[in-house]
Formats: C-alpha cells, structure tokens, sequence
C-alpha cells in the first residue's frame, strides 16, 4: 500500500470537506480575521480519564446537511474554514504522499476516489443530509462517502484493531448512534493539545466522552490525526500543527 500522507476534513456550515498539506511540521496559528474564533486554553475544553492520562475533547453534532469539498489548493485550515464560512470542521481521510486520496472518496454521488483494499482503512463514513452511516462496506444509499479507518466500535463494542508503529497523537473520530446521528470529536492529551492518545486506547477513550455526554455510540471510526488534526467550533480553533 502507498504510504500514509496526513489529510485533514472540514465539515463547514455543516459541510465536511478534505484538505492536505505538503508541509505538515509547521505550526498555524489562526489568521487574522478570525477574530471570535480563537485557541482556547486547555482548562477549558471538557476531560476524560483514561489509565494515567487526562484527554481533552472538542466535540459536535451533525445537525444540518454536510457537504464534501476537496481542498486542492492545500490551504491552512483557518483560511479554508475562514472563507467558505464554516461554522463547525473537522479533519478527516488520508492521502498518500502524492497527495492522491487514500481511499474512497465520492462528493454527492461521484466518485472522486475508487475504493482500496486495505486492512487499516477498513471503514467507510457515509454521510447524507445531517445523518452517518459507518460500515466494513460503502453505504448504498448515501451521496457522500469517505474511506477510512480503522473502525473504533462496531454494533456498540470496541472493534478489534490491526495496527503497526502505534504513538500518542491528537485524534479525530465519527460517531454514529443507533438512530444515525452523527457526531465529530477531536481529542487530545490535557496537558499538550499536540499529543493525544494511542490509537490502541482510542476506541476506549470515545466511549468514556460519549458516556460523559451521554450518546449511545452505535459505530465509531478513525479519522485522520497527528499533525493535520483540526477542529473548529462557534469558539473554539484547534488548527493543524
């Protein structure tokens, strides 16, 4: 399989689009006319413990129709999020270091692209309107579809995982309930928003935020993480790093 280049996910105004960049050690900041949107402090953002560590999280439900766009002009988050007005984003799917996705990729019912077989990216996130869908198999009757993985939680248990060269990293996850509500959580180690989790401890992880927030966790996958993770909310910026 190709290697893994670090994408990132937006979901504007309730639209989920991808961004990737070529230059991914060098930290953002948000830019200058974001003026009510800034990074908050880590004391802020709401925690979970798990084992020794305590992870902060930002987390949003999907409550309007979600778009996919593809950044191809591999822009910064924050003037991507900035000028498409997005409200709510969210990093996501993979590429390789080509900058080709990884992996499915359809945006309102065309197939940008072709599905890969691959034991880590062993999902798929479809998405119509403001409802998900996560399966082993493409939705059949969404109009946007993202690959990726691994799957976190399955029919509302912890899934097995398949991973090589595991390191604490932020993270992002979907997650879906029973009723295809749709959900985006970005996590992260409270003391450093640069570090976060384990992916091996990351389904374990969701599950205790979404017990603390009191969502029924039904499906659950992996996003992209590390150092393209970003996360946008009404008062919040978590840009990539």
């Amino acid at each position: 399989m190709k290697k893994f280049f670090a994408g990132a996910v937006l979901v504007c105004f309730l639209i989920v689009f991808f961004t990737f960049k070529n230059n991914i050690s060098q930290q953002t900041e948000p830019s200058n006319n974001m003026v009510d949107t800034d990074v908050v402090e880590a004391e802020n953002f709401p925690t979970v413990t798990f084992g020794t560590y305590t992870y902060g999280y930002v987390l949003f439900r999907v409550e309007s129709p979600i778009e996919i766009i593809q950044n191809d002009l591999q822009e910064d988050f924050s003037v991507v999020s900035t000028r498409n007005k997005c409200e709510l984003a969210v990093n996501g799917g993979f590429y390789t270091t080509e900058n080709e996705p990884l992996g499915l990729v359809q945006i309102n019912d065309k197939v940008v692209s072709v599905r890969i077989s691959s034991t880590f990216l062993d999902g798929f996130l479809g998405m119509d309107d403001s409802n998900g869908y996560v399966g082993r198999e493409p939705h059949s009757d969404v109009s946007n579809i993202l690959q990726s993985g691994p799957i976190l939680i399955e029919n509302g248990a912890i899934a097995p995982l398949n991973i090589q060269d595991d390191k604490p990293s932020r993270r992002s996850a979907a997650i879906v309930t029973d009723a295809h509500i749709l959900y985006f959580v970005t996590l992260f180690r409270n003391d450093s928003r640069f570090s976060g989790p384990y992916l091996a401890d990351l389904p374990s992880v969701v599950m205790e935020i979404a017990s603390t927030e009191g969502i029924y966790v039904d499906q659950a996958i992996n996003l992209d993480g590390g150092s393209a993770s970003a996360i946008k909310t009404s008062d919040i910026l978590l840009p990539e790093f």
